[in-house]
């Protein structure tokens, strides 16, 4: 039976399962199409192995440091962020984060559609002041804000104000928070995106990485080997495992492992599916070998993690 069929059978559609969202699967996380905008306190502790697996997504991402400390991985830069510390990542943009050592960390998170901003608009501020910045010569990577200057702590002052219209939901708070972000924008123009006019964007070379990970994400349900990813990017198999290591933070069979295991937890959630048909369509060839790799991952079995969410689910914990 075909994987695709066997999800069929767990009560759920093909084409539901091809557009999953990105930004839900790696962070657990969900935007409204009608309004694409995302805002929470989170702890690192709340992600298993206190880690968001290296992903991208069409959306941008802030991240504000609350407490404790966070490691970052971009394409161009690896840091750790410390409270009052914080990143703004663009859309289409590999990223990850993880908890640094064995300190919590309790972050602001804030993940937008640039369309909030004017991306999609017509006109001279999306031609002159926003679409470069996305699409044109100039798109960034990330801007790191380390709250040394005093526009970096208004921007977060300014995103802890759109978390609370969030939070309070009163009628037109659509519109307060669309224009909190467009006074973010602002700053960030004046301060970081007007200088960078005659500068290369971003590295040509990361394409290579969005190769790699759109290679294993295409196939994950056949078998991977190192050599199938190298040579989707035209690279040797040392090159490819030094490239993971320096951008991802880890090697290319560990991401393919980490990745298989979070694709299989949303269909965990799924009751009519067996072990071994999540095992399946998550791309394991054995239940047994699906529950070895479960475990060293996640520290349980799939089926106690099954029964875990159905009692959170049940007690109405978060």
């Amino acid at each position: 039976m075909y994987r695709w069929q066997m999800m069929l059978n767990c009560g759920g559609t093909f084409m539901e399962f091809i557009e999953r969202n990105e930004v839900k699967m790696e962070t657990g996380m969900f935007l409204d199409e009608d309004f694409p905008f995302y805002i929470s306190y989170k702890q690192i502790s709340d992600y298993r192995d206190s880690e968001v697996l290296s992903h991208w997504h069409i959306e941008l991402e802030y991240i504000l440091v609350l407490e404790g400390r966070l490691d970052y991985i971009g394409e161009d830069s690896e840091y750790t962020m410390s409270e009052g510390e914080g990143v703004l990542v663009n859309g289409n943009v590999l990223h990850s984060y993880r908890r640094n050592r064995t300190n919590e960390c309790r972050y602001l998170v804030v993940i937008f559609h640039p369309s909030l901003i004017g991306y999609n608009a017509a006109g001279r501020i999306s031609a002159n002041y926003i679409f470069p910045y996305f699409s044109g010569d100039q798109a960034f990577t990330d801007i790191r804000l380390t709250g040394r200057e005093l526009w970096h702590s208004e921007i977060a002052s300014i995103l802890l104000e759109a978390e609370s219209y969030s939070a309070a939901g009163a009628a037109g708070y659509e519109m307060d928070i669309q224009i909190l972000l467009l006074k973010c924008w602002r700053i960030l123009y004046e301060k970081v995106l007007c200088a960078r006019e005659g500068r290369p964007g971003k590295n040509p070379k990361n394409e290579l990485i969005y190769k790699a990970v759109k290679y294993i994400r295409e196939h994950i349900e056949e078998k991977i080997y190192l050599t199938d990813i190298a040579r989707a990017c035209s690279i040797s198999n040392t090159e490819c495992c030094r490239m993971f290591k320096r951008q991802v933070g880890q090697s290319p069979m560990e991401y393919v492992k980490k990745y298989r295991i979070k694709r299989s937890l949303d269909f965990l959630e799924n009751k009519n599916c067996s072990i071994m048909q999540v095992a399946q369509m998550a791309g394991f060839e054995s239940q047994s070998y699906y529950t070895k790799v479960f475990r060293s991952i996640m520290k349980c079995t799939p089926q106690e993690y099954r029964k875990e969410n159905k009692r959170v689910i049940d007690t109405g914990g978060t």
